[in-house]
């Protein structure tokens, strides 16, 4: 990195050199200069950033970096300002109004950004990173400081260009495009490579890319270098304002040798003569047509004679000639010898032009002495009145003939000229005025003036303005000639050219006017309109008579030509024919065409005629369309298969009538034609004669109206009549046609009464009944398939059945095939599989039975398609219930039977633990470990107890127990792992409850665990406890109220989660309803059934998205649950003896140890049957038996509940106890109904079987 520093450094030094040694030798070149003093502040900016960059690179640490980037900010910023400061000055646009207040503004942003970035460093450059070139700046992109600072990079770097874009082409000096061109380019390259090295591959992450652009930037100042050393930019020498004087000189210059040679010439000989690339090296001699004159001219010159003047003819670039006069002059060196000749040519043409424009006004100027002889003779004599105004309106001049008016010259004379002008001419007189002095634009005018005595006379005004020699206006000069007579009659024409325009207007036709002397023939633009022509068309140029001739249909000439004639010769009092004419489009018009000759002369010779055109062409058409109708019609009347008549209107009297009509009726035509309809006694009801004439006098036809009509033979027929007002010959008429309607009304009635059959049928069918066309749109849906779709018969009649008839698999959820598509295409009955729902308009679903089977005509033709439905929800729904039962049926078995056997495992378990731990102190560290044990032994048994609730019974066994600890161990135990945790707010003197702890365990179980999974995230479950003393069930809604009043523990599960909606809590405890996705529906129906089992009444309350509370009512106990105590403690023993029946060893061995160990003795028994026998050994030989302990089932043997019968039957005094792994059998719940003193449930501790025995035993006793 060290090595590509240096490299660096030594080129930011070496241009630092460069800026500095350029900027020096353009200032010495001209001190004075602007341009050269700007250019010098430009190189030391540059200068400024170049060294700064080069200590840049050396930094050694962030700090120096900071320092040199406030050193190189300096000249970097400045920069752009100089640079467009010094293109201003260059192209002379730095000259212009405000300039004095335009420099600071222009270098107002960078001194700006320079301030900026002492105060604030990190404005525009947040950082520098160390790269493989070393330090580079890393720009604040977020800073509005930074785009600040590239707007100015960019606006006035953009403005140099323009300015030197504008400069190179407004100049039209060749050295300066020169210039301007290495200058322009040079500059773009720079700015395009010092952008993209230096702003845009920094700024997009490039970080490779060194900061070189004050490198790049001498590209540009060695540009400006050539063009001082190659151009002479900056630079004022002799030879180069020799050059810009040559460059503008509007004659055309040559340098040339003394042998005529061209060396060179300025650009207006290059412009005008030929270019420069086929002149230089040429002789003079080729671009004049007198080449002779030039020879003679070049070699006077050089011989030292004297200077030369000639007039030649110049060939011109683009052709021709032109005059010039060369002046030809010699070019001496310091000893006075001729080197060259300049010969400067000057274009003759203006100068000739305006010597003939001389001449021209010398001639004008005698013809104007001439013409004011005759004007002056002219005002004396004629009958106008020649006035002059001055610029004021003020009468300078007025001819002596207005003294017919009244007036003398010397009384108007320096007067207003309005004076004399009507009141109410003289507004729009003034306007004509100032726009004649404004405008100089002849204005000719119309206007009134008033005589001596007031009487008005028209007066037509040509006016114009006067100018003077320096063509200043200095008045108005103007003729007045008295048009009085010729308005009167103008206003008389017009009077009567409106009242005729107006009639033909009013007529509408086209009119023409033939001047038969004139031989001319004047159109109306109605008349060219007709034809397809306009004003502008020049036919009518033409001979008129010709062209009329030719717009004559072939056939129909001779007929017009002979009304023509006749009309001509006074044969006829008009002239009238309908003929055919060409338009122009050469389309042929029907024309009525009417004339009259107006005037004659005293011999009778006509003078002139007018006529009119009017387009008949669709009387014409529709008068054939009637000719080809009435054939038509006639043929269509007599041969039509619907009865038609044609009678008069007023008398109603038969003029025409059909084959059909006569077959109907059965009469003849003599008998039918002539008589009227009163004769015939067509109608059956006269009120149908009469709303059928009612119909036509007010409408002018009727339709489709039904009437009954008579036949000759009296019999009566139904018809559909429609009739219309027709004129024939001059004479209303009314057409009248029938159809006879009789066999299609029977078939209606019958069709209808079948329809009204089939309409209660299906109405009184269980089933949805759907009829479709072959096109599978409906035709008939019964009342119950209204029902079922949500569709009236309205709204589905019509439709495709597909659009009604919804139906898609329950599993897949697709839509099922169209049962119509499926019957029309196999032609057979179609039985829709299982699982078909139904979708109903509203969205509803059911499950439906169908079938379709297609409806066939007596050919056996398929004309439509049946489909039949029923509602099958509730039965499937039924169905998957016991499906669902029977399952939980066989998991109940199952599971009641693992609870069992587990039971019994635990039972040995629990009982040696129990005796172990009376052998212990419980200091001992045994002991502890037993008591863990013992603890998780319990645990299991609760878990036994959730698989006895899926078993059949589930009736609690209840007792009097404290339920606090109950409340948290279960609690916690199902939110082991969970996101989710507890708090509790239990009341220290909760009442104890009567329940069975196990199915309460499983309540609280199922509640919390509801609500774990209520809050995905995570969050509290808080759970309560209360004592309450409910009187009545207000407020409690869901569920129905207490089963009486007393005393509650109250315990409530709320959660923080989703919520219940509303239409959702009614069946919040329903069986098998689920929110949940993958939930059996049965957690919240169980724990229902245990409160209620226990007596006790759940309730909720929820809200949507806020959470949900459960409140669980417990009875409370009438007795102190039992405190429990420490196995030495709480143990009490007894004597006598206990018979333990049970089929399981390991119990039998148990309980026997835990016996003995409470002071009893014990005889075992493995099934009831050996119970029995030994208890009747027990009587007989008089040793009582304290307690008899009886599991409750033997596989296989008598169990407890058949073996107390006939104990009891032995001894009705016998203390039985039951006992069962089943713990939630219904033995066990009631037991004394069964004939047992007492119950213990497996497994059990000795504390619960001491206790037990003691009950049972003071109890008998």
């Amino acid at each position: 990195m060290s090595v590509t520093i240096n490299i660096l450094s030594f080129f930011s030094f070496g241009v630092f050199c460069i800026y500095c040694a350029i900027g020096i030798y353009v200032v010495l070149l001209d001190r004075k200069s602007h341009l050269n003093r700007v250019f010098f502040l430009v190189c030391t900016s540059l200068a400024i950033w170049s060294f700064g960059i080069t200590l840049f690179y050396n930094s050694q640490s962030k700090e120096q970096c900071w320092f040199w980037y406030k050193y190189f900010a300096v000249g970097w910023y400045a920069t752009p300002a100089l640079m467009l400061h010094f293109f201003l000055v260059l192209t002379g646009k730095n000259k212009f109004p405000g300039a004095r207040f335009a420099w600071p503004l222009l270098y107002a942003p960078p001194l700006l950004l320079t301030a900026l970035t002492f105060i604030c460093k990190t404005a525009i450059i947040a950082d520098f990173s160390i790269n493989w070139f070393g330090w580079r700046p890393v720009y604040s992109l977020g800073s509005l400081w930074y785009w600040v600072f590239a707007a100015y990079f960019l606006a006035y770097l953009s403005g140099c260009i323009i300015v030197l874009l504008l400069w190179r082409s407004a100049t039209a000096s060749v050295r300066l495009r020169k210039q301007s061109g290495i200058i322009l380019i040079s500059f773009s390259i720079t700015i395009l490579a010092g952008g993209m090295t230096g702003i845009v591959l920094p700024v997009t992450h490039h970080e490779y890319v060194p900061p070189i652009v004050p490198i790049i930037v001498v590209i540009w100042v060695f540009s400006i270098w050539y063009a001082i050393t190659r151009y002479r930019l900056m630079v004022l020498t002799p030879r180069v304002a020799a050059d810009e004087i040559l460059s503008r000189v509007t004659d055309m210059v040559f340098l040339v040798q003394t042998d005529g040679t061209i060396v060179k010439m300025n650009r207006c000989a290059e412009n005008i003569v030929r270019q420069k690339k086929n002149l230089v090296g040429a002789s003079l001699e080729i671009i004049t047509d007198e080449p002779e004159i030039i020879r003679e001219a070049i070699a006077s010159v050089a011989s030292g004679e004297k200077e030369e003047q000639c007039a030649v003819n110049f060939i011109w670039k683009g052709g021709g000639s032109f005059p010039v006069e060369i002046s030809l002059s010699p070019i001496k060196d310091k000893n006075g010898e001729i080197i060259g000749i300049v010969a400067t040519a000057h274009d003759m043409r203006q100068t000739h032009e305006l010597l003939r424009e001389i001449t021209r006004r010398m001639g004008v100027e005698n013809e104007l002495r001439k013409s004011e002889e005759r004007y002056r003779f002219l005002l004396e004599n004629t009958n106008d009145v020649i006035y002059r105004l001055d610029t004021a309106g003020i009468i300078t001049y007025v001819s002596p003939h207005i003294s017919q008016y009244g007036y003398t010259q010397q009384e108007l004379i320096n007067s207003y000229f309005m004076r004399i002008v009507c009141h109410d001419d003289r507004e729009s007189l003034l306007r004509d005025f100032a726009k004649l002095m404004t405008t100089g634009e002849e204005v000719p005018s119309a206007f009134r003036i008033c005589d001596a005595q007031g009487n008005p006379h028209w007066m037509e005004d040509n006016a114009r303005i006067i100018r003077n020699e320096n063509g200043s206006v200095e008045g108005v000069s103007g003729s007045l000639r008295d048009i009085t007579r010729r308005k009167a009659v103008e206003e008389e024409l017009k009077q009567s050219e409106q009242m005729w325009q107006f009639a033909l207007e009013g007529s509408g036709d086209s009119v023409w006017e033939w001047d038969i002397r004139a031989g001319k023939i004047h159109y109306s633009d109605h008349l060219l309109e007709l034809y397809g022509y306009n004003e502008n068309d020049s036919v009518y140029a033409e001979d008129p008579l010709k062209i009329w001739r030719q717009m004559l249909h072939p056939d129909d000439r001779k007929i017009v030509y002979d009304a023509f004639m006749q009309h001509l010769k006074g044969e006829t009092p008009y002239y009238k024919t309908e003929h055919r004419k060409c338009c122009k489009n050469g389309e042929y018009k029907w024309i009525l065409d009417r004339g009259k000759i107006i005037q004659r002369d005293e011999n009778g010779k006509p003078l002139r005629m007018i006529g009119t055109n009017s387009d008949i062409s669709e009387r014409k058409r529709a008068e054939e369309s009637l000719m080809l109708s009435e054939e038509k019609f006639n043929k269509a009347f007599h041969s039509s298969p619907v009865a038609m008549t044609i009678n008069f209107l007023e008398n109603g009297e038969y003029i025409d009538v059909n084959d059909t009509m006569l077959e109907l009726g059965g009469y003849t035509r003599d008998e039918f034609l002539h008589r009227t309809v009163f004769d015939l006694k067509i109608f059956r009801n006269s009120e149908d004669r009469k709303r059928l004439m009612r119909g036509i006098l007010r409408d002018g036809s009727v339709r489709n109206l039904e009437c009954d009509f008579r036949a000759k033979s009296g019999e009566f027929r139904t018809g559909l009549i429609s009739a219309d007002i027709v004129t024939i010959g001059g004479r209303k008429c009314v057409i009248t046609s029938g159809i006879d309607m009789s066999e299609r009304k029977r078939a209606e009635a019958k069709i209808a009464e079948e329809k009204e059959r089939l309409s209660v049928t299906l109405r009184s069918i269980g089933d949805g009944v759907i009829t479709t066309d072959m096109h599978g749109r409906i035709a008939l849906i019964n009342r119950v398939a209204e029902q079922l779709t949500g569709w009236s018969s309205d709204e589905a009649v019509g439709r495709p059945v597909e659009d009604v008839f919804v139906i898609i698999h329950e599993k897949t959820r697709e839509r099922r095939p169209n049962p119509v598509t499926m019957i029309i295409d196999g032609g057979d009955v179609v039985e829709m599989s299982n699982h078909t729902i139904l979708v109903a308009r509203d969205g509803a679903e059911r499950f439906i039975a169908d079938n379709g089977a297609p409806i066939m005509d007596r050919k056996s033709n398929v004309i439509g398609v049946v489909l039949v439905f029923r509602d099958i929800t509730e039965k499937s729904r039924m169905e998957e219930e016991l499906r669902r039962a029977q399952k939980l049926e066989s998991i109940g078995v199952l599971a009641g039977g693992i609870a069992h056997d587990f039971n019994n495992i635990l039972m040995g378990m629990l009982g040696n633990i129990s005796l172990a731990k009376m052998a212990m102190q419980q200091n001992e560290e045994e002991y502890s470990l037993l008591t863990d044990a013992e603890t998780a032994g319990l645990r299991a048994k609760d878990l036994t107890q959730q698989l006895l609730t899926f078993s059949r019974g589930g009736a609690p066994v209840r007792r009097a127990a404290s339920i606090q600890s109950l409340l948290r161990d279960t609690a916690n135990f199902v939110l082991r792992g969970s996101n989710v945790r507890c708090s509790f707010a239990i009341s220290d003197d909760l009442w104890p409850v009567n329940v069975d702890e196990g199915q309460i365990s499983q309540v609280i179980h199922n509640l919390v665990l509801n609500a774990d999974q209520a809050m995905p995230e995570g969050g509290v479950i808080e759970i309560s406890a209360e004592n309450v003393t409910v009187s009545q069930a207000a407020g409690l809604s869901v569920r129905p109220a207490f089963p009486e009043s007393g005393n509650y523990v109250h315990i409530s599960i709320r959660d923080r989660g989703v919520g219940i909606h509303v239409d959702n809590i009614h069946k919040i405890f329903d069986p098998y309803f689920t929110t949940r996705a993958k939930g059996s529906g049965l957690g919240l129906s169980i724990v229902y059934s245990i409160v209620q089992k226990h007596e006790g009444h759940i309730d909720l309350e929820s809200t949507e998205g806020k959470g949900t509370t459960f409140h669980v009512y417990l009875p409370a106990a009438d007795t102190v649950a039992a405190e429990s105590a420490s196995p030495r403690n709480g143990v009490k023993g007894g004597k006598g003896l206990v018979v333990i029946m049970d089929d399981d060893d390991a119990i039998l061995k148990s309980v026997t140890a835990m016996l003995k160990y409470l002071g009893y003795s014990v005889i075992t028994a493995h099934d009831g049957k050996e119970l029995i026998e030994i208890y009747t050994d027990m009587k007989k030989h008089a040793c009582p038996v304290e307690a008899v302990i009886m599991d409750l089932t033997i596989p296989g043997g008598m169990g407890g509940s058949e073996a107390i019968i006939k104990l009891r039957a032995l001894d009705p005094a016998v203390r039985a106890i039951v006992s069962s792994g089943y713990s939630n059998d219904p033995v066990l719940a009631n037991y004394r109904q069964y004939g047992f003193c007492g119950v213990i449930t497996k497994p059990y501790r000795i504390e619960e079987l001491s206790a037990v025995i003691l009950d049972v035993i003071q109890a008998v006793e």
